[in-house]
């Protein structure tokens, strides 16, 4: 069991309201505040050098809020009571945001960890002593929301003006940050500790629409139907240290396994789901073939997408944790190779698994797609699938030759020249995007000012007989094979594709 205990919810409502507010005032997520502490954003907490902050050009109340609640370190009694109200520091003890130091009663610090995320404020367990040094995690452990493990998740899920339900949900912040757009959400967590965590985070968030259950799965909705699913599960091969925020099984799958195959039971008939997981490829089938399998007489009402963010060895998933997790146990690396192996693991994948139903009538889609930006999004995956589904439709020549293209934003062309008879030519274009599915192309120099042409005011067809006009497109190039070429844009991620923006008309030809 986790060591200190989670901040209480049960108080008045002008406690946390006092307490939001002077975190407010201590602007501890803005910009500001975190360049003077030499990073860019909250994740990059861990990078700060604490010894190199100048805490004299810092205001008192706000140097405090900094040590206690982001720097995690003690404070002198003496210091608090000179640099923050009665009032304030009474209701920070009474929430457990808190307490004297153990070992030094002259000194008081935050039992917990509380920090700014996604425009919230978050309180999870501590993973450092006021040193600064590392703590055992207990095995109900509430783990930070900060990382980029959990923003990457928070960038996947899926919006909804539905409801929405956040399985494994920690310290219940998937479920806050849908909690603006939806109409309802439910987080729950197996552990008691990150129901206790949510229920505190959502007082201190003045959050109404959510509820938190302390139940694994689906345990505490039996019978609810959600617009969206999304969970961010357990999937750590474990190593027999139960430690609930992290144990995936013995292989890393037994939580996922169960989400999805009692997905079905759970998402309506629009809805969409999403499982930010690591697998397995075998000897017998690839990961996402695997998860399809889970859906078992559902399959076939489900579009699967897989984004892969990483593709690693088993060799090396076995050093890893055996480095991590452990304990220094001799041969622990070597142990676990060889579990994968018996288990027929040819390598692990690591990524979203974005489900949506099927339309009536429709194959279902199994589709994978490397993510080669951080900061891919559940857009992203979901204009991905619906591309694929758009390609399948058996008027798709005459639907592209009516859409209007435009650039994707941030679209740079690169090019190298060189010296050739007296003069200089381009020898070769790159068209390069950071987007979250995409790939450079290199394209003809002569096809830069038809690109050009691609602002979203003309038709894919209108764009051709244009460029053939000017001698941009030979003549030769036939609808069918230009359209071809387009596609092939989108499926690079240089033209973003929305289905539907421009229906194909009569007269679109060259």
């Amino acid at each position: 069991m986790s060591g200190f205990p989670a901040p209480r919810a049960d108080l008045e409502e002008r406690v946390y309201r006092r307490i939001a507010g002077f975190l407010q005032e201590s602007g501890l997520g803005r910009p500001e505040l975190l360049a003077h502490l030499g990073i860019r954003v909250i994740s990059e907490l861990g990078k700060v050098q604490w010894a190199k902050v100048d805490w004299a050009a810092l205001p008192t109340d706000r140097s405090i809020a900094v040590r206690l609640f982001l720097q995690g370190s003690g404070v002198a009694q003496t210091e608090i009571e000179a640099g923050l109200d009665p009032e304030l520091i009474g209701f920070l003890t009474e929430a457990g945001l808190l307490d004297r130091v153990p070992s030094r009663p002259d000194l008081r610090f935050c039992p917990v960890m509380l920090y700014p995320i996604a425009g919230l404020w978050a309180a999870s367990d501590r993973v450092l002593d006021i040193h600064g040094g590392p703590l055992v995690m207990g095995d109900d452990a509430v783990f930070p929301a900060l990382y980029p493990g959990t923003l990457r998740f928070l960038r996947l899920m899926p919006p909804t003006g539905g409801a929405l339900l956040d399985v494994c949900g920690g310290c219940g912040i998937g479920a806050m940050v849908a909690a603006s757009t939806s109409h309802a959400a439910v987080t729950s967590d197996l552990a008691e500790r990150s129901h206790q965590f949510t229920l505190f985070n959502l007082r201190l968030n003045g959050i109404r629409n959510v509820r938190s259950l302390a139940a694994g799965g689906y345990d505490g909705v039996p019978g609810e139907v959600f617009d969206v699913v999304v969970g961010h599960p357990p999937y750590v091969p474990s190593l027999g240290d139960g430690a609930v925020f992290r144990d995936g099984g013995s292989l890393g799958e037994d939580v996922i396994r169960e989400l999805v195959t009692h997905l079905p039971e759970h998402l309506g008939p629009a809805g969409r789901a999403m499982f930010l997981s690591f697998g397995r490829d075998t000897d017998t089938a690839l990961w996402q073939h695997r998860v399809r399998e889970w859906l078992g007489e559902h399959s076939a009402g489900f579009d699967l997408v897989l984004g892969v963010f990483d593709r690693k060895p088993p060799e090396t998933i076995a050093m890893d944790l055996a480095q991590r997790h452990g304990g220094g146990k001799p041969g622990a690396a070597q142990q676990l190779e060889e579990h994968f192996r018996r288990h027929g693991t040819r390598g692990f994948v690591y990524g979203p698994l974005f489900f949506a139903r099927t339309p009536p009538g429709a194959e279902p889609i199994t589709e994978v797609v490397d993510m080669v930006s951080e900061f891919a999004a559940a857009e992203d995956l979901a204009q991905r699938l619906d591309w694929v589904r758009s390609r399948r439709r058996p008027d798709f020549e005459g639907m592209l030759g009516g859409w209007r293209p435009r650039l994707r934003k941030g679209l740079e062309l690169h090019t190298r020249h060189r010296f050739h008879d007296g003069g200089v030519e381009v020898e070769e274009c790159i068209l390069r995007v950071d987007a979250a599915i995409a790939g450079n192309l290199r394209i003809d120099p002569g096809m830069v000012p038809v690109l050009a042409l691609m602002d979203g005011s003309r038709t894919v067809l209108e764009i051709l007989g244009e460029s053939v006009r000017n001698g941009a497109v030979p003549a030769t190039v036939a609808p069918r094979e230009w359209i071809g070429f387009v596609a092939g844009l989108v499926d690079r991620g240089i033209l973003p594709f929305v289905s539907g923006t421009t229906p194909a008309r009569a007269g679109d030809t060259p």
